[in-house]
């Protein structure tokens, strides 16, 4: 697998190469419409951009890995990375995905070693940033601060829902719920390929495979997808919602 750690450092102040460094993507980039950055005053923004470099990472990339301290912090704009750790005689499970909006290697800010690895599932784009100038942006500008604590508030609600739906959740609501979770990438509107194999996808859901492929049939059944191999196609987006949110279709019983 590639590996990620190599990168340029974070500065302070702004210099030619940190303000070119963001392409004219940026003022559609996920992390200003639901990342900690869509909570900075306008004002903000720019002091904070001059400590991050946007960057790509090819599918495979190794952000991180378990025990090591984090070289930097990454702000997720595209793709998604999954948090693998130790599962069942002691074989790699993925335990979490990040997405758009989310942000990877916070705690190396502190000094806190990464509790999972952290892989690159999907070709990825993040803004990152060495961790002593973040720590020095945290430091310096209180409404940085705020503004990230505002965020990661709601990353402990989005987690706790998540948690109590693997408690509560039927195996068709969990898996009606990764399929309009909203950090998923799709092909135009409705199309989303699966970044799991079935395997992965039941093992982070909590389920079997077997139940996840029969869930996938049901809900195509209801007329709310289509399958193809892993290719889905979302018919009704608000249906699948629905769904997720324990709406039983009249048409099947629950899995």
């Amino acid at each position: 697998m590639a590996d990620a750690r190599q990168g340029s450092r974070g500065h302070m102040t702004c210099d030619k190469h940190a303000m070119t460094s963001h392409p004219k993507s940026c003022p559609d980039c996920a992390q200003r419409r639901r990342g900690f950055l869509s909570r900075l005053p306008h004002e903000i923004l720019d002091q904070t951009l001059c400590v991050m470099r946007r960057r790509r990472f090819p599918a495979g990339s190794v952000l991180g890995r378990e025990g090591e301290i984090a070289d930097g912090v990454y702000a997720i704009q595209e793709g998604l990375v999954k948090l693998v750790g130790p599962g069942p005689h002691n074989h790699p499970r993925i335990v979490d995905l990040m997405g758009p909006g989310d942000i990877i290697g916070l705690g190396g800010v502190f000094g806190r070693r990464l509790t999972f690895d952290t892989i690159a599932i999907t070709e990825l784009a993040a803004c990152y940033s060495s961790t002593a100038a973040f720590k020095g942006l945290l430091s310096s500008n209180a409404s940085v601060a705020l503004g990230l604590a505002d965020h990661l508030s709601c990353v402990v609600d989005r987690e706790a829902e998540r948690l109590r739906g693997l408690g509560t959740n039927t195996a068709i609501e969990r898996v009606a719920s990764f399929l309009v979770d909203g950090r998923l990438p799709r092909i135009g509107t409705n199309r989303i390929i699966l970044p799991l194999r079935r395997r992965e996808l039941a093992a982070l859901l909590g389920v079997a495979p077997e139940t996840v492929a029969r869930s996938l049939t049901r809900l195509a059944a209801e007329g709310m997808i289509k399958v193809s191999s892993r290719e889905i196609t979302i018919l009704d987006d608000e249906g699948l919602i629905s769904r997720a949110d324990g709406q039983k279709s009249a048409q099947v019983t629950s899995v």
